[in-house]
């Protein structure tokens, strides 16, 4: 249960003092200070459902909703005058912005025909909003003029233009660009005619903030490093400086509002805890959370006297233990093997295979809000690998009668049991995953039934078959890029499991280099920034859970245990990774970073 924590700095609260804003049976994220400092808003996730709840922070009242829809309500964003809300909401298939005026509480919905836009951010003079905007094939910056309702489309490139929002002064627009030849940070003025490469250096920069005066942008990054360090890059200059120096992750800075000091997130301590940078003594201060910071980034209040963050104050679970650096957890618990585990992507449901005894195994359905499971198409036999449908609230899965893989084909039913559809008639595939919008499956396919399995993709309106990838080898298709361009697999090629990644119409294959030599099962974030994959290629020779960049590079081991994990996939928010391993019994867990 994450809920909002105040750490009181200095002024009417004795310093340091750690007091609880909310305690609401769900998740409290996305906080936002409003510009006073008054209020805060936050987004409160419950059984898949997302809402946006304002909290004073002087007064002891709770909460006030002031959304309700069966849709997610994301990413709040004050107004400059604190007079509205912007915020991300993802209904019905559509993502979209909308603009609530607190007094009147009259909406407006920011929508563009043919894309997805999501994470707004106000203008200082609160005249635009800066926004993304993806169509399926890349993801550019919009502006968008409030008295208008006028688009413009700011970039133009191939990839992922993320933004940071408006710099100080209004001139620009800070985004992290990704997917491209350059990966760096940079700025466009709002007329489209400036670009300025902030950042001219190997590696990724993530989180990067504006200072607020705008000389500057902070952000952590592995440069030079194993592990993540705090920077902040001069602008429009090149220079740099180098703010955490640590054998541990340093990570999720943000500048006080006076541009003196950066709070950020560490383990050096052994616990996740906050410390505080001062740029003018150099010096550094911690301010000793301990077990109560779990998960979520701090954000100072306007006056500098508070800071804010999600909490998990929760009593560790039954099964719980500390490896690497998160928790594992174990969500199923039976006498049978459970495994081959895949989540919804509303976050309600996992599936996973349960195998009894010879080649039995059917599917089961476990409920996240009430732990409840209960068994799916239980008329079928020797269901295997199920695959949750992205749009149309489908599950699918390879039916095996008989065991045999030549007669391995794949059944699509609603979820709740109905409307059951036999996908494919000709047998011999092994493994499938859908793509971005449903209208097509991915599969490894046994053509001759030599067990050495091809990567074919199926049109499903129009029945179709092409094949993206033959080989001797096995290739094994396991996860869609978020925006539908690219899929991965794996294969055995000379010998060893690689990861690959295609594009989703056909191609070339590209490895996803590492420094590990073997690598598979790989499956991306929900933001698909990062890549969860099996190796062995450690040690002590154990199979383990890996994450990377979705362009490879160096990978974090966040298992390291003598079991062998098995099947990870990435959880709706970003912040767990269920699998399944062998601990006794085979059982489905949660990794919680």
């Amino acid at each position: 249960m994450l809920m909002v924590i105040l750490l009181a700095c200095n002024g009417p609260y004795r310093a340091g003092e750690v007091l609880r804003l909310t305690d609401m049976e769900g998740e409290e994220e996305q906080l936002a200070f409003s510009p006073n400092g008054d209020r805060i808003a936050f987004s409160f996730c419950q059984k898949g459902n997302c809402d946006i709840y304002l909290k004073s922070i002087e007064e002891d009242e709770p909460p006030l909703q002031i959304t309700k829809s069966e849709g997610r309500e994301s990413r709040p964003t004050w107004s400059p005058n604190g007079k509205m809300l912007a915020y991300t909401v993802t209904a019905k298939s559509r993502t979209y912005i909308t603009i609530h005026e607190l007094a009147s509480k009259q909406r407006t919905l920011v929508q563009l025909e043919g894309a997805a836009l999501y994470k707004p951010g106000w203008s200082p003079d609160g005249k635009r909003i800066v926004l993304n905007g993806n169509d399926g094939s890349s993801e550019d910056i919009y502006l968008y003029e409030l008295k208008t309702a006028k688009f413009t489309r700011l970039t133009h490139e191939p990839g992922r233009e993320v933004h940071f929002g408006f710099s100080p002064d209004g001139r620009y627009v800070g985004y992290n660009k990704r997917g491209g030849p350059i990966e760096d940070l940079f700025a466009i003025s709002v007329d489209g005619k400036e670009l300025i490469n902030i950042t001219q250096h190997a590696g990724h920069e993530w989180y990067p903030h504006w200072s607020p005066k705008g000389d500057g942008v902070l952000f952590y990054s592995t440069w030079g490093t194993e592990m993540t360090e705090v920077w902040v890059a001069n602008f429009p200059g090149t220079g740099l400086k180098r703010v955490s120096d640590h054998i541990v992750e340093d990570y999720g800075p943000v500048f006080s509002p006076d541009g003196e000091e950066v709070v950020f997130i560490s383990k050096r301590d052994g616990l996740n805890d906050l410390y505080v940078y001062h740029f003018g003594s150099d010096s550094l201060r911690h301010l000793h959370i301990g077990e109560k910071l779990k998960e979520g980034w701090p954000l100072w209040s306007p006056d500098r006297t508070k800071l804010a963050y999600s909490a998990n104050l929760e009593e560790p679970h039954l099964y719980q233990i500390t490896i690497a650096s998160g928790n594992i957890r174990r969500l199923t618990d039976s006498a049978q093997a459970e495994e081959f585990p895949a989540i919804d992507p509303e976050g309600n449901y996992i599936a996973y295979v349960t195998k009894g005894a010879g080649s039995e195994s059917n599917i089961m359905l476990l409920h996240l809000g009430t732990g409840e499971t209960s068994p799916f198409l239980a008329g079928y036999q020797g269901q295997t690998r199920p695959q949750f449908s992205h749009t149309t609230k489908r599950l699918g899965l390879v039916q095996s009668p008989g065991g045999s893989i030549v007669t391995n084909n794949i059944i699509t039913a609603s979820l709740d049991g109905t409307d059951s559809l036999q996908v494919t008639d000709f047998g011999g595939v092994r493994h499938f995953i859908w793509t971005a919008y449903d209208k097509e499956i991915i599969y490894a396919y046994d053509s001759v039934a030599n067990y050495a399995y091809d990567i074919w993709k199926l049109n499903l309106p129009t029945g179709e078959r092409q094949p993206l990838f033959e080989s001797p080898a096995d290739g094994i298709p396991t996860d869609v890029s978020v925006n539908g361009a690219h899929f991965l697999f794996h294969s055995n090629l000379g010998g060893q499991n690689k990861i690959y990644r295609m594009p989703v119409a056909g191609g070339s294959q590209e490895p996803i280099a590492h420094e590990l030599v073997n690598g598979w099962d790989a499956n991306y974030s929900p933001d698909g920034e990062q890549i969860v994959f099996l190796s062995d290629n450690n040690a002590e020779k154990t199979t383990d859970i890996y994450i990377m960049h979705r362009d490879g590079g160096p990978a974090q081991r966040l298992t390291n245990d003598r079991y062998r994990e098995t099947s990870p996939k990435w959880t709706v928010d970003g912040k767990s990774i269920i699998f399944s391993v062998q601990k006794g019994s085979k059982d489905i867990w949660v990794y919680t970073f």
